[in-house]
């Protein structure tokens, strides 16, 4: 070891009497720069710095925390032997002491048939992205299960201390390792929970933990439908590329355990990508489970196969760009339309903060079930080219679709839709609505660069039919349902776009004349040639009419007889209009209508008529409620 020459005090070169002029100092050698870096140097390489060790050799085994790469369970981490067993085993031993932690270090690990099973009170942790965990088919996979599980799902794993168990840090692969996608495996699911505490477990829910875990390639992402899997909080949950949906939380419907199960579950950030590669009727995120809540989440690039017709329930073949008007599909038109949705929402009592669909082939959100909230929730570029591969094709869907039995209770707070990328394509809806809702609140929300269907009277992209229920609010950009009222009272109860509709219609019926023509309905009389010779004039604006007559009398009606007829569509008189035919001689009868009625009568007509030319103005008061003739 170098050392370091220090000053030498010998002889008197101190003296220690407190006289500082009898004090002498001793003259200590020069050091210079050079030999001070020298020395270091010499020093450094003489003791170097210890060498960092792997994360595995620091973490020491205790009868609680064990690594499955020591013994006596010695996994391989490079891949080259299968390490269920010896994972599994690693899992059993902390159970049977009543719980604990074990470590799966950095490196890569072959799993088969039946994987591995996860057990109450153990916790399983790797180091992130570095701790790779690769499912194989070198088994046969009898079931669709998950690489880690508790029971498969198919069939739930009931034990009455299945709770506070979980996974972190872990990346969960299919077939082998590197740097590309593979083919999923059929049947594998990257997290399958299925608990069932039984009766009167010590806590009501198992409460387990997913976090920081990254799944790649599998058939479905995640599916966490078990009764007791409720209470968790998840952080960071990363799911590419699934055949099928990439996170599903709740049984689906047709589930043969029936329906419900994992509710009350939190998920903050996740991000699901990549789903449905298979193009089936599945979607990004599938939720079927009350309570559930997603906070800063995503569903993004879900891939579509759907038809225009199939996106929105409609039976057989529907050209795509129809503009839809009374649509309420019924359950069996339902079963495609969620395909390559982003989200999937068939549950009630949810809430969406700060969650985003982004660029699915399907439409954005999906909503299904009512009482459900969305705030600051962002729908982006639905039906995106890339994405879109069925009949439907770009430019179909809606960012938000709600179903009419989706709307009652749910409220859309401050959400935006927006066309991002025009070139490829985005929603034809920002905003979709089936007929037949009530109870639904769409408020200080936004559409962007999302036109409005073609031949669609709306000032925002939004689609909606005349209400049928009550409690509904809806406001995106200038759109607004009730419109308001200057005083700020109530609304109309009628859409702005409907009102304005509403208004040129009366303008249009309530302005000008209306002519009528009137029907011969007798022999006796011969009508005079032109369409004014036998009419009936309104003005729509004040009710004034006049029936104007020229005939020939061919014989002599009998005293009443009907012979001239208003149309059906034109509008009947409020009080009787009588007119004599010559002033002053009764004999020479008279032209009459009554209130009400439509019928044109002529009234004590004398023989001497015969063969005589009568023209006639017979005014009146009309109850103006007919159409344009």
């Amino acid at each position: 070891m170098t050392k370091f020459t220090t000053p030498n005090f010998s002889g008197d070169d101190y003296t220690g009497k407190p006289d500082a002029a009898i004090r002498r100092r001793a003259a200590a050698p020069t050091v210079s720069d050079e030999q001070i870096r020298t020395s270091v140097q010499r020093y450094l390489t003489d003791n170097p710095p210890a060498a960092p060790q792997a994360s595995s050799a620091i973490v020491k085994n205790s009868k609680y925390a064990v690594t499955v790469t020591h013994e006596p369970y010695l996994a391989d981490p490079t891949g080259q032997r299968d390490a269920t067993k010896a994972i599994q085993d690693a899992i059993d031993d902390v159970y049977k002491l009543g719980g604990g932690s074990v470590y799966i270090p950095a490196g890569k690990y072959l799993v088969s048939y039946p994987f591995i099973e996860l057990k109450g009170f153990v916790h399983v942790y790797g180091d992130d992205r570095a701790t790779e965990i690769i499912a194989t088919d070198t088994k046969a996979i009898a079931e669709k299960t998950g690489v880690f599980h508790t029971g498969s799902w198919g069939t739930r794993k009931q034990a009455n201390d299945l709770m506070h168990f979980g996974l972190s840090n872990l990346w969960i692969r299919a077939r082998r390792t590197g740097r590309q996608h593979q083919n999923y495996i059929p049947n594998t699911i990257g997290v399958c929970l299925n608990s069932d505490m039984g009766a009167s477990p010590a806590e009501p829910d198992s409460v387990p933990k997913l976090n920081n875990l990254t799944v790649w390639d599998m058939e479905t992402g995640i599916a966490i439908i078990g009764n007791d899997d409720q209470a968790m909080c998840s952080f960071g949950l990363r799911v590419r590329n699934s055949y099928q949906a990439g996170l599903i939380v709740g049984k689906p419907p047709g589930h043969g355990e029936g329906t419900g199960g994992a509710a009350d579950n939190k998920f903050f950030g996740a991000d699901i990508g990549g789903s449905n590669q298979g193009r089936g009727n599945f979607a990004g995120i599938e939720i079927y489970t009350s309570q559930t809540k997603f906070e800063l989440s995503t569903s993004w690039y879900t891939h579509s196969g759907a038809s225009f017709g199939q996106l929105y329930g409609i039976a057989g073949n529907a050209a795509v760009g129809l503009d839809i008007t009374a649509v309420a599909p019924a359950g069996a038109a339902r079963t495609a339309q969620y395909n390559g949705a982003g989200w999937r929402i068939r549950a009630t009592k949810c809430a969406f903060t700060t969650c985003e669909a982004q660029e699915n082939g399907g439409h954005g959100f999906f909503v299904e079930f009512g009482d459900n909230v969305l705030t600051a929730c962002r729908g982006e570029s639905s039906s995106y080219g890339p994405t879109a591969h069925g009949a439907a094709g770009r430019d179909s869907s809606a960012d938000f679709y709600l179903c009419n039995s989706g709307t009652d209770g749910t409220v859309l707070q401050g959400c935006s839709s927006r066309r991002a990328r025009p070139k490829d394509g985005g929603a034809r809806w920002s905003y979709y609505i089936e007929s037949w809702y009530k109870g639904l609140t769409i408020a200080n929300c936004t559409s962007l660069d999302v036109p409005v269907p073609q031949n669609y009277s709306a000032a925002a992209p939004v689609r909606s039919k005349d209400p049928q229920g009550d409690n509904i609010r809806l406001q995106v950009n200038a759109f607004v349902y009730p419109a308001p009222t200057p005083a700020g009272g109530g609304g109309s109860g009628v859409s702005e776009e409907r009102l304005q509709a509403v208004k040129t219609e009366i303008l249009t019926q309530t302005s000008g004349n209306v002519t009528y023509q009137l029907e011969n309905v007798s022999g006796n009389v011969k009508l005079r040639s032109g369409a004014a010779a036998q009419s009936m004039s309104v003005d729509r604006s004040s009710g004034h009419a006049l029936i104007h007559l020229d005939f020939d009398v061919a014989s002599v009606p009998a005293s009443g007889a009907v012979v001239y007829r208003l149309p059906a569509n034109a509008p009947t008189p409020v009080s009787l209009s009588e007119v004599q035919v010559v002033p002053g001689q009764q004999n020479e009868g008279s032209v009459a209508i009554d209130p009400g009625s439509r019928d044109v009568k002529l009234w004590s007509f004398p023989e001497s008529a015969r063969g005589r030319r009568y023209i006639i103005n017979l005014p009146l008061f009309s109850r103006w409620g007919g159409t344009t003739p």
